[in-house]
């Protein structure tokens, strides 16, 4: 289960958390799988972080566009969590599959 920071939801003027659980998470990570652009563009995220963090770069860096197919993934589940959760979603995903295609 991955959840959200506490927010304002602007709409509604409530605090929400976005969630999402584990079953979720293996719908994404099941659709992930099956397109080969999300694949590649969550390879090469994960070797350019792997890279940069040799050359001793420890700022964030700004994610590829490549993920966007990724997050179009998510948002099918939930329209916030490309914004909200992105960054935890996309770990979990390297570390589901790129340890399995290792």
């Amino acid at each position: 289960m991955l959840r959200s920071h506490p927010m304002l939801d602007p709409g509604t003027n409530t605090r929400v958390v976005v969630e999402a659980d584990d079953q979720i998470l293996e719908k994404i990570c099941d659709q992930v799988c099956q397109s080969s652009a999300a694949m590649a563009a969550l390879l090469n995220g994960y070797e350019e972080k792997a890279a940069a963090l040799q050359r001793g770069d420890i700022s964030s860096r700004t994610p590829p566009i490549e993920y966007s197919v990724i997050h179009k993934i998510m948002n099918e589940h939930d329209r916030r969590f490309a914004g909200t959760l992105g960054p935890k979603i996309i770990r979990h995903l390297e570390e589901k599959l790129i340890k399995k295609v290792s």
